[in-house]
């Protein structure tokens, strides 16, 4: 099928190898739905295994800075806890009285995308946490897939790590757990 994961159909299962779009953008044909079999072992330079919000902008700047990047996530959609459960980023300022902005980068893309899909608030915490930037966890999983397969990476969802193997200090190889069974994933 010429699919980069080695992704096929599967008798009887939901998987359909799709480009998910979004208002006409193409989100990028590498995320995944449904039960796939993954018929090839694979070789990456890197792999970040979950894409919560430190994930997904790891895999971001390893596939921005020319590696080979699999991202592995056991939820079936990117974001990890930033989409599963919460909706609230911290840390972009400081606490008290007069915040002050610290956070850059990726995370500012990561608002941009989300102000450009609706609305998106930033308020005060009264626990002191500093401002807050209030979004829609589903804006968020959709800015996720945009910038994360947007970058060249490849994501594998539903995926678990199930052993790493490490030769003189460096992890060669993970044993990943996924719908169609286990599969080997190793460093190039």
């Amino acid at each position: 099928m010429g699919d980069p994961l080695g992704f096929t159909d599967h008798p009887g299962a939901s998987f359909v190898p799709e480009r998910i779009t979004h208002q006409g953008d193409r989100l990028g044909p590498q995320v995944r739905r449904g039960v796939g079999v993954l018929t090839a072992d694979l070789t990456f330079d890197v792999v970040v295994v979950g894409s919560g919000s430190a994930g997904s902008p790891a895999a971001i700047a390893a596939a921005r800075g020319g590696a080979r990047t699999l991202l592995v996530e056991k939820l079936p959609f990117l974001g990890g806890n930033s989409t599963a459960v919460l909706d609230t980023f911290y840390g972009f300022y400081t606490p008290g009285e007069r915040p002050r902005k610290v956070v850059g980068g990726t995370g500012d893309e990561v608002v941009a995308e989300l102000r450009a899909l609706g609305p998106v608030l930033e308020r005060p915490n009264t626990y002191g946490a500093g401002t807050g930037i209030t979004y829609l966890a589903e804006h968020l999983k959709v800015v996720w897939e945009r910038m994360v397969t947007g970058s060249g990476a490849a994501v594998l969802l539903h995926g678990f790590v199930q052993d790493a193997e490490v030769a003189d200090g460096r992890v060669t190889e993970l044993t990943v757990a996924t719908k169609a069974g286990l599969r080997t994933v190793a460093a190039a």
